[in-house]
């Protein structure tokens, strides 16, 4: 966690996450590559129990880290 809000029963947490890609994600075959790629998560509360969730990250980059850019033809 790089950093993490709470107002009024909400949280946001960015995040940063690495890791090495020794499995098949989005059909790309284990690259051996270590990626590092972030996002942030908010979080509603009710009585201290997450009841709803949103998750918004940088799934392009770390795609393009893996040698594939959806957003290229």
């Amino acid at each position: 966690m790089d950093h993490v809000i709470s107002v009024a029963g909400t949280v946001a947490a960015r995040w940063t996450a690495t890791g090495t890609h020794r499995s098949n994600l989005a059909g790309i075959r284990a690259t051996g590559r270590t990626v590092r790629w972030g996002g942030i998560d908010m979080y509603r509360l009710v009585d201290a129990k997450i009841v709803e969730w949103w998750r918004n990250d940088d799934f392009v980059g770390l795609l393009r880290q893996l040698g594939r850019d959806p957003l290229e033809p």
